[in-house]
């Protein structure tokens, strides 16, 4: 009697348990090859395609971490995904848990990067609602590549919370800046005050500025709020810092700029991107589900001595935030518009 016997094919992919077992052919799931390690048993599908523990591919994550930070909802990214790759639609739960964990991890990724940028400094500060509660979104832009050095995100508008920015702008920036343009606000020049060496402080007085305006950074605004606004508001300071996080990298390294020549702001600063598209991001980034602490935490817990920057007086301070006289109050009402 004759038998036959079925050899066993083996592949060149590797165990993600990292055993040395031979790998072989287990069937499709969801129109994908599905492998099993015959040393330890474990299932798994194709590498490069599927990321451990995910039912989506890497490509179907990515583009729906594109939509989100373009200006979708996560519920508009989630029925786009199902519709342009005839798939289950994920819930909007998973979409944001996806966004907030590709996100902190994207950021740990490049937090160490230093930029080499231009002498000027470009900061303003905008309003964010979070769960119904006014919130002050600073930034601090490079004039010279665009490339956005810091973000802080905090409930209060005075000079504590701009040192705050500006020591997150020196541990970005390989040098200290020459110059740096603000609006009126009192508590820019006491900061400005502290710092060593001290920056030559250029103040605008809107828009119309025909010397010291501010156009480029209020343009990054406006983008801000065209993201946030599908939102409909965010709820938490933590989550609310980690999707500007991951739209400050995305407009960093990977969203060109008609008035760069069509290169990133990283192309121009002459960084070295670690990552090109948000699938390289997803392909390649361990998303963090949860972080021990967050980064603005661990940046208001730092001495304010820190990075060069000198401690403001608790004087200077008072007087940078009391209350305005109302003369002044209305000036400054006409600068900033509201």
């Amino acid at each position: 009697m004759t038998t036959f016997t079925r050899p066993v094919e083996t592949y060149v992919v590797a165990c993600p348990n990292g055993d040395n077992g031979e790998i072989i052919k287990d069937g499709f799931q969801s129109g994908h090859q599905r492998y099993e390690c015959t040393l330890c048993g474990k299932k798994f599908r194709e590498p490069g395609i599927y990321r451990e523990g995910q039912r989506y591919p890497i490509r179907q994550v990515a583009d729906v971490l594109q939509g989100v930070i373009d200006g979708q909802s996560y519920r508009e990214a989630a029925r786009s995904l199902a519709r342009t790759f005839e798939t289950t639609k994920p819930s909007e739960a998973t979409v944001y848990e996806w966004m907030q964990g590709y996100a902190r991890g994207a950021h740990e990724a490049t937090k160490g990067i230093k930029v080499d940028a231009g002498n000027e400094l470009a900061v303003d500060e905008m309003t964010i609602k979070l769960g119904g509660t006014r919130y002050w979104l600073w930034i601090a832009m490079d004039m010279k590549s665009r490339f956005v050095l810091a973000t802080h995100l905090t409930p209060k508008r005075d000079a504590i919370a701009g040192g705050i920015l500006f020591r997150k702008v020196m541990e970005t920036s390989k040098r200290p800046p020459a110059y740096i343009r603000t609006d009126g606000l009192r508590a820019y020049g006491a900061v400005i005050k502290g710092m060593s060496p001290r920056p030559e402080h250029r103040i605008s007085r809107g828009l119309d500025d025909p010397v010291f305006h501010n156009n480029l950074i209020e343009r990054l605004n406006n983008t801000v709020r065209d993201r946030d606004r599908p939102h409909r508001g965010l709820q938490f300071r933590e989550s609310a810092q980690n999707f500007i996080d991951g739209f400050m990298i995305d407009y960093n390294f990977f969203r060109p700029h008609s008035a760069l020549g069509k290169k990133t702001p990283a192309e121009v600063a002459g960084v070295e991107r670690p990552f090109k598209n948000w699938h390289e991001v997803a392909a390649r980034v361990e998303p963090i589900k949860k972080s021990v602490r967050p980064a603005w935490q661990v940046q208001d817990d730092k001495p304010a001595a820190d990075k060069g920057f000198q401690t403001i007086p608790v004087e200077v301070a008072h007087e940078a935030t009391r209350v305005l006289q109302p003369k002044s109050f209305k000036s400054f009402k006409t600068w900033r518009g509201f």
